[in-house]
């Protein structure tokens, strides 16, 4: 009885043992949760820095981007990102992005993050940059010009224009991207541009000239495009206007110049 006794101790710690293992296991919320933590990526900031006054490019890299679903950078002009700003890029193991129409001598914040399949969200540590200060320019030059709908806001082709000014006289070719020069004034008291409508902007193959026509907030047509020019960063903007042809009409834009 004694052997027997002895015996059956072992076989009970045995299946006890056996027992709490099993149990472990077949835990699948402990086992998730260790997968998870085995699996989360390590993002980091690898590059901030301002190129102007208005842009500035940033950099990060994500150790592993099996699991994630969206990742980019969190940009703010608060220490603790409560105005923060979403810049989502193409998932990579290295990650970078321009950030443009930036404010000049600002500090923003940055932050790299990686979104993961789980719900949960990986952030870098935080670093900062600071925009440089604009320079100021004369109204001639080259610019980048961009058109806007002016039903949808969105743009709707960039191209380059050149400025030339004479005293008040004002000539702005490659409007519309159409290689014609439109003539207006230029008050240099206000700053303002003002340019006559049903001028020439392109001539169509099939259509035949394209005119630059002045309207209002209701497409109703006006005497003339007017533009605001500010020398601190090198920048104007025209009033709404339409391209204009006899068969019809292409859109209606407003244009944003910046000085090259």
């Amino acid at each position: 009885m004694k052997n027997i006794f002895k015996t059956l101790i072992p076989c009970l710690v045995l299946a006890l043992g056996m027992s709490s293992c099993y149990d472990e296991m077949d835990d699948k919320d402990v086992v998730d949760a260790k997968y998870a933590l085995a699996n989360t990526p390590t993002v980091t900031m690898s590059g901030a820095a301002a190129n102007d006054h208005a842009s500035a490019t940033v950099a990060a890299s994500i150790s592993t981007i099996d699991g994630v679903v969206e990742s980019g950078f969190m940009v703010a002009e608060s220490s603790d990102f409560s105005d923060a700003k979403a810049y989502i890029v193409e998932n990579a193991t290295s990650i970078s992005t321009t950030l443009e129409a930036l404010a000049e001598l600002t500090t923003y914040y940055v932050k790299a993050y990686a979104f993961l399949g789980d719900g949960r969200l990986v952030y870098s540590e935080a670093t900062s940059l600071t925009t440089l200060e604009a320079p100021s320019y004369e109204l001639a030059g080259t610019y980048t010009a961009t058109d806007y709908d002016a039903s949808t806001g969105e743009a709707d082709g960039t191209y380059e224009v050149t400025v030339e000014v004479n005293g008040s006289e004002v000539k702005i070719t490659n409007f519309y991207d159409g290689g014609e020069t439109v003539v207006g004034t230029y008050d240099a008291a206000t700053q303002t541009i003002t340019i006559p409508t049903k001028q020439v902007i392109l001539v169509h193959p099939n259509y035949g000239d394209v005119w630059m026509m002045a309207i209002d907030s209701s497409a109703s047509y006006i005497d003339e495009i007017t533009c605001k020019f500010t020398p601190k960063g090198g920048f104007f903007q025209t009033s709404y206007w339409e391209a204009l042809c006899g068969a019809g009409y292409f859109g209606r834009y407003w244009t944003e110049m910046s000085h090259k």
